[in-house]
């Protein structure tokens, strides 16, 4: 299953240059690994460059890097793939395991449209930043809210599926 999973403010709010608009939030962290743990994780170049861990990617998790080369390259456990082969791998239902895209901006651009399932922690606050993601796309005739998770006073995970 392709899963997207993505944290905003009020206002769409993602990035702020190249890191996190807030500091790190615990039950979100904890839910995101929860969650990708013993998957594929899909993000572009920025969003694993600005990994805590870097080359090294997220542990316990099978990790792709878009690249607009059309070649893989193997670093540690981290490959490169291109927005068109990875299409193509999804499309045979190549892996087993789900496969989550998680960033940034472009990327989840890039997947919006073909997504199974989106996991949006939805934080009501404000931050300051530089990037956003308009997220009225889950809440079109596309997508039914399947539950929503609160993870602290002001902090829930809305999980969303596309409507078959």
């Amino acid at each position: 299953m392709l899963k997207m999973i993505i944290a905003t403010d009020r206002n769409g709010a993602i990035g702020d240059k190249g890191e996190l608009p807030w500091d790190y939030l615990d039950s979100d962290l904890r839910y995101f690994k929860g969650q990708t743990e013993g998957d594929i994780v899909v993000m572009g170049r920025k969003t694993y460059e600005s990994l805590p861990m870097y080359p090294d990617g997220l542990p316990n998790r099978d990790n792709l890097v878009l690249s607009k080369q059309d070649k893989i390259s193997y670093v540690q456990d981290v490959h490169y793939y291109s927005v068109e082969r990875l299409t193509c791998c999804l499309e045979d239902d190549w892996w087993s395991k789900d496969v989550w895209i998680i960033g940034g901006a472009t990327i989840y651009e890039q997947f919006k449209d073909i997504v199974d399932e989106v996991h949006w922690t939805y934080i009501d606050r404000e931050y300051e930043a530089d990037t956003f993601m308009d997220m009225s796309f889950v809440n079109s005739l596309t997508f039914r809210r399947k539950s929503v998770t609160p993870l602290a006073e002001d902090i829930d995970v809305n999980v969303f599926e596309r409507i078959k």
